[in-house]
């Protein structure tokens, strides 16, 4: 996915992803320099009100609609996996040029801020994939309600008697 947010509109501590494909970058291309909280509350409210409001007629979804929202959350969440991959090679690579004390705590350093990020992909891949098991199953839930609300005029509609 291409990095669509120009690195001037990210602050200093992002812009280590300035020019990448990550998560990060993508969700930033997506949602403006406030980030995933942001877009997340926003496809969260839209969900809630999905369902909360569908009564009312305030929102609704239908199949193609959270589908194009399941693939847009799929996206972040291969995304966010190959983000982990990086971040792993990252650890592995990270050897100090010396045996000397102060490259040894640079490394130390280095690695502890990457065991840092680490932690913070593993949290957002597992808020990702908790949400998108709350999409497939409304998904799942959106099709029963058509099917349902449509299976009655089937058989309204579909010829049983012939002779008629």
């Amino acid at each position: 996915m291409a990095d669509r947010v120009s690195s001037g509109e990210r602050n200093a501590a992002l812009d280590i992803f300035a020019g990448s494909s990550s998560a990060v970058a993508a969700v930033q291309g997506v949602f403006g320099p406030a980030g995933a909280a942001v877009g997340a509350a926003k496809v969260g409210a839209a969900m809630a009100g999905a369902t909360a409001g569908a009564a009312s007629g305030s929102w609704a979804f239908d199949r193609e609609q959270i589908d194009a929202v399941i693939r847009q959350w799929e996206d972040l969440r291969d995304d966010l996996e190959q983000d982990r991959q990086s971040i792993n090679s990252m650890i592995r690579n990270a050897v100090p040029p010396s045996s000397d004390d102060p490259s040894g705590q640079f490394v130390k350093s280095i690695l502890d801020g990457l065991r840092s990020l680490d932690e913070s992909n593993s949290s957002m891949a597992e808020y990702v994939q908790d949400f998108l098991d709350k999409l497939y199953k409304a998904r799942n839930v959106i099709s029963q309600t058509e099917t349902d609300n449509t299976d009655p005029f089937r058989s309204a509609t579909s010829p049983s008697d012939k002779s008629l």
